[in-house]
């Protein structure tokens, strides 16, 4: 009997579950005998690197069980799932489609760094999002409080003084709370509603909103740069309307493109995908091959394209700085 190791491995991480979790659920499986089929996570991990074991049939059993398909996908006698034709079934979305390649190159990171397939940040993508909007709710509100303490105080002050200047002050900032109160209350994350009397005549709301700061806010609270980073403002993000740019595991792409501009284009253009690079180039002994290979994919007019567009970008810059001087 013999279980094909990427097999295993595919199926376990396109459910978004580490070797831990898979066998956890075949901890929860029992035989006909009544026996436990648990498998452990060290068995699991050893099936999935390398295709000398032969695991007994109750193993063959539990993980195809636990990873609802038949035994004979496991050992290659039946084809995987997402091979076999899908008869009546309603098409689905090309999701990759709809995302640009910089932030495929994300989803591709995030999933050699902590194990979790694309496919499952996709689905988990509202869970996360929603609880990110409501902390930032939260965090506006508690804001709030201290805003209407601080008209209190202004009041008071006024009241002590009998000075006008105090009063207009205190309604100003009054109907600026309320407008906040009620971008707020309507789940109004990127704070649109908010009146543009309370920015600053010379401020820019592209330039900003409180979800934007919210975000950059708690990347710079984990201090964790080299794993995220958050730009600060939206006005010129290459993110979706009202996000901030950001960068994740980015020291990670600095280890596989080690200092070959054309090898970052050629991931972050999705001219090459990190899913296509051989694993044995992955190594970090193999950091002079694997540049040569993503190099060598990466299209000589595209390269080329981008190298010229550069260069006159930082021309531009250059004249701009001169005639400032």
């Amino acid at each position: 009997m013999h279980i094909e190791p990427k097999r295993v491995r595919t199926l376990r991480e396109n459910k978004g579950w580490s070797p831990e979790a898979l066998a956890g659920r075949t901890s929860k499986l029992k035989g006909e005998d009544g026996r436990s089929l648990a498998i452990s996570a060290k068995t699991i991990r050893r099936l999935e690197c390398s295709d000398n074991h032969k695991p007994r049939a109750n193993t063959l059993c539990s993980l195809a069980r636990a990873l609802g398909v038949e035994s004979g996908v496991l050992t290659g006698e039946l084809p995987m799932p997402s091979e076999r034709k899908q008869e009546g079934s309603k098409p689905s979305v090309q999701i990759s489609a709809l995302i640009r390649s910089r932030y495929r190159l994300a989803y591709a990171l995030i999933k050699r760094r902590y194990g979790v397939p694309a496919s499952a940040l996709i689905e988990m993508a509202p869970l996360l999002f929603t609880l990110l909007a409501e902390d930032s709710l939260r965090q506006r509100r508690e804001h709030l409080t201290r805003i209407r303490a601080a008209i209190a105080e202004l009041r008071g002050q006024h009241d002590a003084a009998g000075r006008l200047a105090y009063a207009l002050g205190a309604y100003r900032a009054e109907d600026i709370a309320d407008g906040e109160e009620a971008s707020i209350e309507a789940g109004d994350v990127f704070g649109r509603m908010v009146p543009e009397a309370s920015y600053e005549a010379e401020s820019n709301f592209d330039a900003t909103n409180p979800f934007a700061d919210y975000l950059k806010d708690l990347a710079d609270k984990l201090e964790v740069a080299e794993k995220v980073r958050v730009d600060e403002g939206t006005a010129y993000a290459d993110a979706p309307d009202g996000f901030p740019e950001y960068v994740v595991c980015g020291a990670d792409l600095d280890l596989i493109v080690a200092s070959s501009d054309r090898a970052r284009f050629g991931l972050e253009q999705g001219h090459v995908h990190l899913a296509d690079v051989p694993d044995e180039l992955l190594n970090h002994e193999a950091t002079a091959e694997r540049i040569r290979w993503i190099e060598e994919r990466v299209p000589e007019s595209e390269w080329s394209r981008w190298t010229s567009m550069i260069a006159s970008f930082d021309l531009d810059l250059t004249l701009d700085s001169g005639a400032a001087q």
